[in-house]
């Protein structure tokens, strides 16, 4: 809820003469906000190391990648080769909790053969190790949607096969754009610069992940940089996302 939300509902919460409750309970949903959108851990991928670990905070993405692709930093994170199937995958080694968001801000793009992503709910054990969800990101007329990763390998094992689901289309993006990809319960949404950009329901799938932790994906082509990720941070999911339902809590 941002400022002028909060005071289109103050007025109408005073001509229902509930001002006083209102603004307890408002004040209450905004705490919660703010708890629950801190960041756990984070990152701005600042100096150069290949591949990326900060003292041990990512473990890279194995199998999506039989070429060996990961992640590098210089000042952002991009994969560290070019080769068939290069993707560069990282999941943070931080406890996050099971509703949780992984966040990234776009550093560059650099044409629709190339993407970054954020992934949530990463498997970290098992024969679906590295499985995921991924919001794949590119400009216009590149691949962009909310994606399932499931990974066909046993534990930390590079494997040469997958399976790419696409769940639900997503708006293109430029640089400089933030975007979070959050998982709560069994749905997924997805905010460019604080605006839903789209939702899904997992609920039916017959394959789905209901834990797990977060992480940072790419693709490059051409060249190495043309796909940079500028940021990334991630936390527990926020009680709510989009538009508050506050008005209507208020009143029963």
């Amino acid at each position: 809820m941002n400022f002028v939300e909060l005071q289109r509902a103050l007025r109408q919460l005073r001509t229902m003469g509930r001002l006083p409750v209102g603004l307890l309970v408002l004040t209450m949903l905004m705490s919660v906000v703010a708890i629950g959108d801190g960041p756990i851990a984070s990152s701005s991928f600042v100096g150069a190391e290949n591949p990326l670990s900060e003292n041990g905070a990512w473990v890279s993405l194995t199998a999506f990648s039989p070429y060996g692709t990961v992640f590098q930093k210089n000042n952002g994170a991009y994969p560290d080769r070019l080769s068939p199937l290069n993707h560069a995958g990282s999941r943070t080694t931080a406890v996050v909790p099971t509703d949780q968001y992984s966040e990234i801000v776009v550093g560059h793009v650099a044409n629709s053969n190339n993407n970054v992503g954020a992934v949530v709910r990463v498997q970290t054990s098992g024969a679906a190790t590295d499985s995921n969800y991924l919001w794949w990101a590119s400009v216009i007329n590149g691949g962009n949607f909310l994606y399932r990763l499931d990974s066909n390998v046993p534990d930390n094992t590079r494997g040469t096969t997958y399976t790419a689901t696409a769940l639900t289309p997503s708006s293109p993006v430029v640089d400089g754009d933030r975007l979070r990809l959050i998982a709560r319960g069994q749905v997924m949404y997805g905010l460019k610069n604080g605006v839903r950009d789209f939702i899904y329901n997992t609920a039916t799938n017959p394959t789905k992940y209901s834990t797990g932790t977060t992480g940072i994906f790419a693709y490059g082509d051409g060249a190495v940089t043309n796909s940079i990720i500028a940021s990334w941070s991630t936390g527990a999911a926020p009680v709510s996302s989009g538009t508050w339902a506050s008005l209507d809590l208020c009143r029963h």
